[in-house]
C-alpha cells in the first residue's frame, strides 16, 4: 500500500506541476474520501 500512496504521489505531483501545497491539498481530499 505504500507503494502505490508514493505512486498517488507522484501523479499528483506532476499534475500540479511541482507545487507541493496544491498536491497536498488533493491528497488530502483523496484521504477523506478513500476513508468513506
Amino acid at each position: 500500500m505504500g507503494t502505490k500512496n508514493s505512486r498517488i504521489l507522484e501523479m499528483t505531483l506532476q499534475r500540479c506541476g511541482g507545487n507541493k501545497s496544491q498536491a497536498a491539498t488533493i491528497l488530502n481530499v483523496n484521504r477523506t474520501m478513500s476513508y468513506r
